[in-house]
């Protein structure tokens, strides 16, 4: 999760809390974690949390066309880079 954590960093630099919340949302998405181990990792998050930012993210994602070619342009940085997040 820390390289998938760099990746998001480096594509978004100015504002920390789309990082953080499109970190969660990828990390739940590309990972096998449980939602207490993402939780866990980012810190002052629970696991139902997790499970909120991953929705919402999903939602937002279908609404806002920005936000999902954002998303792709990471996802692809994301396989390229790291190939199996587990």
């Amino acid at each position: 999760m820390e390289h998938l954590k760099h990746i998001v960093e480096e594509k978004i630099r100015n504002n920390k809390r789309l990082q953080r919340k499109l970190s969660i949302y990828l990390s739940r998405k590309y990972t096998q974690k449980k939602l207490n181990e993402i939780a866990a990792f980012y810190g002052k998050i629970k696991d139902t949390g997790v499970s909120q930012v991953f929705i919402r993210t999903e939602k937002e994602r279908k609404e806002n066309k920005n936000l999902d070619k954002l998303l792709q342009t990471i996802e692809k940085m994301v396989n390229v880079q790291c190939g199996d997040l587990t």
